[in-house]
């Protein structure tokens, strides 16, 4: 699940773990991102204009060597979920509700999940999620799953729209052509 995690981090600093609280949650963060602006509420918003979503901190490297180039893990509702492949066989792996996280030194990390290591791999195209969504409270609040497959992504940079659009309204089950027009119109 590389969507949580790009665009990388660019910002520079150490990696040494600090403590970090936000109500009753409660871990470890990266010292670089406890002092960056982007922090909030436990993870990053350095692109949430693009990406309308949250990002996962920038833990660095695991420790663990090996090829970083992402392998389908696994399919649930027509949705493909990759991982880093040096991660798919690793026992540091888990799942959750959002997808996978490394659980290596878990305990430290507390409430606030470490991504998964990436390595020097970045996705071909641009990362954005697209589909209506609503402000509550100051919150971005999106009403439909907004999910994007690498496929999708990669058919809206070779401007096959039509193709991409059948398949975002077929994943996300949207009911009429107009809605997912109108989202596809937004990436």
């Amino acid at each position: 699940m590389y969507r949580n995690s790009f665009p990388k981090c660019e910002k520079e600093g150490a990696y040494n773990l600090v403590p970090f609280s936000y109500f009753i949650s409660k871990g470890k963060i990266p010292s670089k991102c406890n002092s960056c602006e982007n922090l909030l509420e436990g993870e990053c918003i350095r692109d949430f204009k693009k990406t309308n979503s949250y990002l996962q901190l920038d833990y660095g490297f695991c420790g663990i060597s090996g090829n970083t180039n992402p392998v389908l893990k696994n399919k649930v509702n027509d949705i493909e979920i990759f991982v880093p492949e040096k991660c798919s066989s690793c026992d540091y792996l888990a799942n959750y509700a959002e997808g996978f996280y490394c659980k290596k030194n878990e305990e430290e990390h507390g409430d606030f999940k470490r991504g998964l290591d990436w390595g020097d791999w970045e996705p071909k195209g641009r990362i954005q999620s697209i589909g209506k969504g609503s402000v509550n409270h100051g919150v971005s609040i999106f009403t439909n799953k907004n999910i994007l497959t690498q496929e999708i992504i990669e058919l809206l940079e070779n401007s096959e729209k039509i193709k991409a659009m059948k398949i975002y309204r077929k994943l996300n089950k949207i009911e009429t052509i107009k809605e997912a027009k109108e989202d596809i119109e937004l990436y």
